[in-house]
């Protein structure tokens, strides 16, 4: 029996997202403030809405009701990953980044989750190790930047949602 099972999904809506989707009781999106991101996110919420759940009610209702069905896949968050950091910047974000930054703040509001995950080499280094970036903190890359306490942060925060579902 396991609390928690993570589909690790391409960012595209083709039959094994719908699947993994269709199977869960909650999913993340996770986006990177851009013009394309911005617009993906709410395609997929209304694919996950209007496509997947709806069709799973009306195929759940020509069987027998099981205990295990999952009548409506909720949303858990939105979280920021990868946003650009321009030190000297009033919000601290590259301007294309804080841009589309308030854009998804104004349109997912509550669901985003922080903190937001700042782009960073060490992140791609401690996945080509095979690692968590949590036993990264004397990375210079990671631990030097607080990388490593942004993921914790954010993984509790996700954890909090999720539980809440």
């Amino acid at each position: 029996m396991f609390d928690y099972i993570i589909f690790d999904c391409p960012p595209a809506t083709k039959i094994v997202s719908q699947n993994a989707i269709a199977a869960s009781h909650g999913y993340i999106i996770p986006v990177i403030p851009e013009a394309v991101m911005e617009r993906g996110a709410p395609h997929l919420f209304q694919m996950v809405r209007t496509g997947i759940d709806t069709r799973l009610k009306a195929l759940a209702a020509m069987g027998t009701p099981r205990a295990m069905h999952v009548p409506d896949t909720k949303l858990a968050a939105v979280a920021i990953t990868r946003i650009k950091t321009h030190g000297p910047a009033n919000s601290g974000y590259t301007d294309d980044h804080t841009q589309h930054l308030a854009s998804l703040q104004r349109y997912w509001k509550g669901d985003l989750v922080k903190p937001y995950i700042e782009d960073g080499t060490g992140v791609s280094q401690t996945l080509a190790e095979g690692v968590p970036v949590y036993d990264r903190s004397n990375n210079q890359n990671i631990g030097r930047r607080g990388l490593h306490t942004q993921y914790k942060r954010l993984t509790d925060n996700l954890k909090t949602r999720i539980d809440a579902l």
